[in-house]
């Protein structure tokens, strides 16, 4: 019984932590603030992820080119 009793509160304080951890995991990934949170992350674990990822972010930031006065009509 000595050991029973510190056992269970490990395991229940475990089961607690991950639990939030995967509500709050979930709330990121629908708030669309998950690639703040894990940006640390990837750019320590996943170099090649994180360089991709703003190789994305900066592609997305980029504008089309306007079409300028005098240009041939199927370049656009």
């Amino acid at each position: 019984m000595d050991v029973l009793v510190p056992f269970l509160i490990v395991v229940v304080g475990f089961t607690l932590v991950l639990w939030g951890l995967a509500r709050w995991a979930a709330r990121a990934r629908r708030l669309g603030i998950g690639t703040a949170v894990m940006g640390t992350v990837d750019e320590v674990f996943h170099p090649i992820q994180h360089q991709t990822h703003l190789e994305i972010l900066v592609q997305d930031e980029r504008l089309a080119p306007y079409e300028l006065p005098g240009d041939p009509p199927g370049r656009s």
